[in-house]
């Protein structure tokens, strides 16, 4: 796909994420080398933020092992998360203006915490389903 921007103000965030299916819903897709149990947040985030560039409702991220297993989290738009991203882009240009050094969030730490779920909902599906309809893998 190509990429997309959503301005704010002064800032311009720019998405380019894997796949784009008409006016349906977005896809990103991590190769990884085992299968996580949650939806990693900074993907989820990326996802979130593609959904409002894109002007679309639903995003679908899928992490795919090299043995050919996968595992797909479906993400909704959140204003609350988008507006998180925003704060956290801000943050970021002021820094980077100032040559000081940004601290880099979220991090591997926010899997384990308590909260995680009300930071980052998410919904997984293990089903191979979605990647054979997407891809026409399981048509003969």
């Amino acid at each position: 796909s190509k990429a997309a921007e959503y301005k704010v103000d002064n800032l311009t965030l720019i998405v380019t994420p894997d796949l784009v299916f008409e006016k349906d819903f977005v896809v990103n897709i991590y190769p990884v080398s085992t299968l996580p149990d949650s939806l990693l947040p900074g993907d989820m985030l990326y996802t979130n933020a593609c959904l409002f560039a894109l002007e679309r409702e639903v995003g679908v991220v899928v992490y795919v092992t090299p043995d050919g297993q996968q595992t797909q989290f479906f993400v909704g738009k959140s204003n609350r998360m988008f507006e998180q991203v925003v704060r956290r882009a801000r943050i970021l240009s002021i820094l980077l203006g100032e040559r000081k050094t940004p601290v880099i969030e979220p991090s591997q730490y926010c899997l384990t915490c308590k909260y995680n779920d009300r930071c980052f909902p998410q919904q997984k599906d293990n089903s191979p389903q979605l990647l054979e309809d997407l891809f026409g893998l399981g048509k003969k």
